[in-house]
């Protein structure tokens, strides 16, 4: 079992005092364009996945050790393992209004949103803690149960992504980071198999980051 991971009844998070921190963690989904990118849409073209197929990369991790391979070996290279996936599996997101909020309802999760991909490009949640939910995207929550047909989830190193994220080689040989953020997701999901993975954000309590948007069943919580 991942470390410091508790689940509570729907009813104890609807309880829950929902609070706003300055323990920021990745904001997402939002309905406006973020700096890094959502200038493009659509599939990759073939020259660019050619060259994030064959290029060989230096990933800087996060612990200070250095990795050379393809974007698709440094994944699969970052992986620490699974955990199965409760019967019931109950996460929470929170968002800055009820206005956003009623909007994510209404037209589902879209990862593209996600303004900092810090642990992989997908729909960030935490799970509900006992004694109230903390994260850095608002006070609005949302609930989002799985009802995927995975029986694990996967178990990324600490931040991996950041090393995809600011990497000056992938920046210098493609230019569009939606291009690049799209092609991991699709690695992660169409090739691995992912619906949600989990990594640690290193601020104590990781996230979880739901990678396919079809996966979840959202509610309101709580408001």
């Amino acid at each position: 079992m991942v470390s410091g991971i508790s689940f509570t009844s729907l009813s104890s998070i609807k309880q829950a005092n929902v609070k706003n921190t300055n323990n920021q963690l990745e904001r997402s989904p939002q309905y406006d364009c973020v700096s890094f990118g959502c200038t493009s849409k659509g599939e990759i073209p073939a020259d660019i996945k050619e060259t994030l197929d064959n290029t060989i990369f230096t990933f800087k991790k996060s612990n200070g050790r250095v990795f050379k391979g393809t974007i698709r070996d440094y994944i699969n290279n970052s992986i620490k393992g699974t955990q199965d996936i409760p019967g019931y599996f109950s996460l929470i997101h929170c968002t800055s209004s009820k206005e956003v909020a009623t909007q994510i309802l209404r037209k589902g999760l879209d990862w593209t949103k996600t303004s900092r991909m810090k642990c992989g490009p997908g729909t960030y949640f935490l799970p509900s803690m006992a004694g109230g939910m903390e994260q850095g995207g608002g006070s609005v929550a949302i609930e989002g149960t799985y009802i995927g047909n995975k029986r694990k989830y996967t178990i990324f190193a600490p931040n991996f992504y950041t090393a995809i994220d600011d990497n000056i080689e992938i920046n210098d040989a493609v230019k569009n980071r939606y291009y690049v953020n799209k092609y991991c997701h699709d690695y992660l999901e169409k090739d691995l198999g992912i619906d949600i993975l989990y990594a640690s954000s290193g601020r104590g309590v990781g996230s979880f980051v739901v990678v396919n948007d079809k996966c979840m069943r959202l509610s309101r919580c709580g408001w």
